[in-house]
């Protein structure tokens, strides 16, 4: 080979890993794209796996996480059975990802299922052959694991794959636990304006429990209508907070065992655009605000604040009115001689079915209310 071909052959060579690595460094700048744009696990998770799946046309990625007990689960997977991603828990320095989680090591092996270090430790059936699995850790602590098998070329993972993963792993850990720490302050977030509605349900008997019970139907409606388990939370969230506008209504008026004036029934009419502006500031709720905010609308549009008329009205809030109505007639009030009876109050629903409410809502609760007996 003369000199010329040599550096020929030097140039393609350095060409290949300049193109491998701007590959790499597109990887990287895409995932960190996403993960950057939200604080949810669910999402980011989801994000990192699909990225990587993609990018190496692998058979299997996942993500497990470690949880309170000590355990990694998996937090999301492409390529691995419901029943096994739902079942599998690991305790810390079991399996193959429980060791890599312990001793914060890479491994990137050929054959998974001859690998000395693995062969009578592997419990994890779901492997198979050419495997990399990569530690995910903070400054303070281990939180999970990414592992990847087998690319469908059949090929081996190369050491480029080998670094690439491991920069994702870098990216990967950050978000995950920016995250956990976002869900975390939400949490506690969330516990103290319950703390405000628990405060406000006290203040009065008739109304103890009110927005747990509304809560609990809501759940139920939610889970007949089939909705997403994402969408139930959100849901379920504004029922509990739905009456929080009212810690800034007098005590005068919410107890007054009379009818209210024109005045006090405007004030309290705005006890759920004060609801909703509590609740606003955060980003996270805003979803939840609008469903608070909307929920004593009607649906022949003659309720409050806006107006709102039919399909305008957030689905939430349609959801919302029929359980909190149904609990109110349900419930003992200062302002009424004696509570409905369950099929009294079914057939106040049905009554107002297409006017104060949603008639598929009404059709849904009553039929969740008949199974119940």
């Amino acid at each position: 080979m003369t000199q010329i071909e040599k550096l020929e052959e030097r140039i393609l060579k350095l060409e290949r890993i300049l193109r491998e690595k701007e590959k790499v460094l597109f990887i990287i700048n895409s995932i960190s794209k996403e993960i950057s744009r939200s604080l949810n696990l669910d999402d980011i998770v989801k994000s990192i796996v699909n990225n990587i799946y993609t990018a190496l046309d692998v058979e299997i990625c996942s993500i497990l996480l470690l949880d309170e007990s000590g355990s990694l689960y998996i937090k999301y997977a492409i390529g691995i059975d419901n029943d096994i991603i739902s079942s599998t828990r690991i305790p810390r320095g079991e399996g193959i990802s429980g060791w890599v989680l312990d001793h914060k090591k890479d491994v990137f092996v050929e054959d998974v299922e001859s690998d000395s270090r693995f062969m009578k430790r592997n419990d994890e059936k779901y492997y198979t052959k050419s495997f990399i699995s990569i530690p995910l850790y903070t400054r303070t602590e281990s939180i999970g694991v990414i592992n990847i098998n087998n690319k469908r070329s059949r090929e081996k993972f190369s050491l480029e794959d080998f670094e690439l993963i491991k920069e994702i792993a870098i990216e990967a850990s950050i978000a995950i636990e920016k995250a956990k720490l976002y869900k975390n302050l939400q949490e506690l977030y969330i516990m103290a304006v319950k703390s405000l509605v628990y405060a406000i349900d006290m203040k009065d008997h008739y109304t103890h429990s009110h927005s747990e019970e509304v809560a609990k139907y809501v759940t139920a409606i939610c889970k007949e209508l089939n909705f997403e388990d994402s969408e139930i939370r959100m849901i379920e969230q504004a029922a509990q907070l739905h009456d929080i506008g009212k810690i800034g209504i007098k005590d005068s008026i919410l107890n007054k065992p009379g009818p209210l004036t024109k005045e006090e029934f405007e004030e309290i009419k705005l006890h759920s655009t004060k609801g909703a502006e509590i609740i606003e500031p955060l980003e996270f709720l805003q979803g939840v605000a609008k469903i608070v905010r909307q929920s004593h609308e009607r649906y022949d549009g003659k309720g409050y604040p806006d107006g709102l008329k039919g399909e305008e009205i957030n689905i939430g809030a349609r959801i919302i009115a029929v359980a909190d109505s149904y609990d109110t007639m349900c419930s003992e009030r200062v302002y009424r001689k004696r509570k409905l009876s369950k099929e009294e109050a079914m057939a106040e629903l049905k009554n107002n079915s297409s006017t104060q409410f949603d008639p598929k809502i009404v059709e849904a609760f009553i039929k969740i209310l008949k199974n119940s007996r």
